[in-house]
């Protein structure tokens, strides 16, 4: 019997209209400005006006939790509207102005679920403060981080108690999540082959025989899963035995697909929030937009449920509630976002109304340090592989993965790559990568074992004969010695590997140079380290000696010793190199120029520490992966960033304004040498390390807010929401 099809694709996923159904309101596309004219409505007037909730029983009833109805629900009226009409302000205060309202909600959601702290959660206090094996922080210590940042917003405690703290889903579904990313990816091809390959024609439900296709499995095993996800329609077939109630059956496919997937235990996390993603963007533009977003968490929380045996629990979360906790939660990750951009690209992502999915993946895997996220990425690891390295076998798929809704989508190889006898170990890789390197900058291949462990260390006797010796001398012979690669080099290692094990090879190389450039890095931070807390430690240079340098400043020979550094001639080049300048690059280092300020040390002095200990951290990790014998001993992350303190935060911004002379809200390499309070080469290395890199080559300086988030970034802290102003760090909106 065929799927029954859907109505054809409107634009909004999974979308059907009912007899009944609340008229839409009218088209926001266009409003009027204060002169008159007609002018495009930005995203956040045109998602306010978006009537989400009143299509909570279309929802539903797709999804097989309640029949239509017909009438909708009264619901409140949602942030952003004022009697019936929509407050009308720019994108970033918009979206600022409804981040507030949300989070001075009163203590009801809006299907009258109670959701004063202490209430959310039945009998749930000792299940808040259990310590959890695969997370460092307990439910209570999360349920807090929320209340901090959305007093008002019934996150779902109950729900969330269930599923992180509860018993595992029931035996019936081991097998189900065990299945490998390629047969997830041929399953979903199945599915929306069944709506021609069209958007939005995909069967949202399914009965028994069609999902029995799916998931190609016998007859008793496919009623297994019809338990959890129809058990009404289960218990009427067990009661009547008949099999037109097998065609009755109606199993919702998206939240199937959302809650397998994401409890998945062979899935990489990175791969299983890129295939909900890429499900539920049916336009295949690699955007979710909110009605899209906000039916991806329907479906996981919908599926999820059925997964634990929580439809009718007391604290399944209700539809409404689902509804609200999507907007506010997309609405956060925008504003997340928007901090790491520039003004510009922040204003031209919410006039778009659409997050990328790279924004989205980082939300969810907890990097973005918001409390909000922390329970999906708990959940995340809960049931995810947490060996050191687990995807380093396929690290490139994570990218790589993009699902179709037109196409046929081609199923990951997954055949493990060790089982070729020709296969190199991460290792063994990192082994002949620091060879290689050798033997290139030393401008010959020609070496004996004993050189070459005395140049790299000690070298395995069998990798030596077998591997090394053979490719070295193959590279010796070739003719183009000069032009040679890391790649070239790999294949005459593995001369008779297939190409899968050289594409992987490939990529740990990739991993290998950046570890390179992070051993690198580090070597810098330490020196830069070093270099400061010297130079605080000085007197200040004596009156005397400074009249006697400024004495000697018109000599060429005083003026070739300041340009002797490559850094300090860059006074010279921009024209900034006055008397004291120049004090300052000939001062003996026995003095510092001037006395310092106390603050600016303190500040300084904590970026360079926590700089270098997020690069030892970083490094450390990037070591692990090639280890000869991986630690399997499992770690207990962290999900939870504390907030930034009052006084921490004060006191960045009151040095970046006591360094920014001319108030325009950046600092520069000839700003902060001028100052004279901190040594050349630190000024460097902070213009470079936190302006980063531009089209020209390294940054001669930063913003104010570049400098507040790496102060951020650096500390593993987040900024609390009410020190954003309009979704910035800054209290006025810059184009740098």
């Amino acid at each position: 019997m065929a799927a029954r099809r859907r109505p054809a694709y409107k634009g909004r996923s999974y979308s059907r209209s009912f007899p009944g159904e609340a008229t839409p309101p009218p088209s926001k596309a266009k409003r009027s400005s204060p002169t008159g004219e007609d002018v495009e409505a930005s995203f956040l007037e045109s998602f306010l006006a978006d009537d989400i909730d009143g299509k909570d029983a279309e929802t539903a009833e797709i999804t097989g939790a309640v029949k239509p109805v017909a009438s909708v629900p009264h619901v409140p009226p949602r942030p952003g509207f004022s009697k019936g009409k929509v407050q009308k302000a720019s994108t970033l205060g918009d979206l600022s102005r409804v981040l507030e309202q949300t989070s001075q909600d009163d203590g009801s959601s809006p299907d009258g679920v109670d959701t004063t702290p202490g209430k959310e959660m039945q009998g749930s206090s000792r299940v808040l403060e259990r310590r959890l094996s695969y997370a460092a922080e307990s439910l209570g210590d999360v349920g807090a981080a929320i209340r901090e940042e959305e007093p008002g917003l019934d996150w779902l405690e109950g729900f969330w108690g269930q599923v992180l703290a509860g018993s595992a889903p029931p035996p019936e579904c081991k097998n189900l999540l065990r299945r490998s990313l390629p047969a997830w990816v041929d399953m979903y091809n199945r599915w929306q082959a069944q709506g021609d390959w069209k958007p939005g024609h995909a069967p949202a439900a399914m009965d028994t025989y069609v999902f029995q296709e799916l998931l190609c499995l016998p007859l008793p095993k496919t009623m297994e899963v019809v338990r959890l996800f129809d058990p009404v329609g289960y218990a009427k077939l067990q009661h009547s035995k008949c099999t037109l109630d097998y065609r009755r059956v109606r199993v919702p496919v998206p939240a199937f697909f959302a809650a397998a997937i994401f409890l998945s235990t062979a899935i990489p996390k990175q791969q299983k929030i890129r295939f909900l993603l890429g499900m539920f963007d049916e336009n295949d533009n690699g955007n979710l937009e909110i009605t899209e977003f906000v039916d991806m968490l329907s479906s996981f929380f919908q599926g999820t449920a059925c997964l634990f045996g929580l439809s009718e629990h007391p604290d399944m979360p209700k539809g409404a509630a689902k509804q609200q906790l999507g907007k506010t939660l997309f609405l956060r990750i925008m504003a997340s976002a928007s901090t790491r951009m520039s003004f510009w690209e922040a204003k031209s992502m919410l006039a778009n109304g659409s997050a990328p999915f790279a924004i989205i993946e980082d939300w969810f895997l907890g990097g973005s340090g918001d409390p909000l996220s922390a329970p999906f990425a708990m959940l995340l690891e809960r049931f995810s592989e947490r060996a050191v390295g687990v995807q380093m076998w396929q690290p490139q798929q994570c990218k790589q993965l993009q699902l179709s809704h037109t196409a046929p989508v081609e199923p990951p190889v997954e055949a493990d790559p060790m089982q070729d006898i020709a296969c190199l170990s991460p290792s063994q890789i990192k082994v002949a990568h620091t060879v290689f390197n050798h033997c290139r900058s030393a401008g010959r291949w020609t070496i004996s074992h004993a050189e070459a462990e005395q140049a790299v260390g000690p070298i395995d006797s069998t990798l030596w004969s077998q591997r090394l010796a053979r490719a070295l001398d193959e590279t010796a012979a070739a003719q183009d010695t000069a032009g040679v690669s890391m790649a070239a080099f790999a294949k005459r290692l593995c001369s008779g590997a297939s190409v899968r094990p050289l594409r992987m090879y490939q990529a740990w190389l990739k991993e290998l140079d950046q570890l390179v450039r992070l051993q690198r890095e580090l070597e810098e931070s330490r020196t830069a380290l070093k270099q400061f807390t010297a130079y605080i430690s000085r007197p200040v240079l004596p009156t005397a000696v400074r009249k006697s340098l400024l004495e000697e400043y018109d000599s060429f020979q005083m003026r070739q010793v300041a340009e002797s550094s490559p850094v300090r001639k860059r006074l010279f080049q921009s024209g900034q190199m006055g008397l004291d300048d120049f004090v300052m690059a000939v001062c003996p280092k026995d003095y510092r120029p001037k006395q310092g300020n106390q603050e600016v040390e303190q500040v300084v002095g904590d970026f360079l520490t926590m700089q270098l200990a997020s690069q030892e951290k970083a490094l450390a990790e990037k070591e692990a992966m090639f280890l000869e014998e991986q630690s399997l001993v499992a770690t207990r992350p962290s999900f939870l960033k504390p907030p930034v303190s009052d006084t921490a935060w004060s006191s960045w911004i009151r040095v970046f304004d006591l360094l920014d002379v001319d108030g325009t809200w950046s600092l520069t390499f000839a700003k902060l040498a001028g100052s004279q309070l901190l040594p050349i080469e630190v000024c460097d290395y902070m213009c470079k390390n936190i302006g980063g890199t531009g089209l020209g080559g390294p940054r001669d300086g930063f913003s104010k807010e570049e400098f507040l988030q790496k102060m951020i970034d650096v500390g593993n802290c987040r900024p609390r929401k009410a020190t954003l102003k309009q979704c910035r760090l800054c209290g006025a909106a810059t184009d740098t």
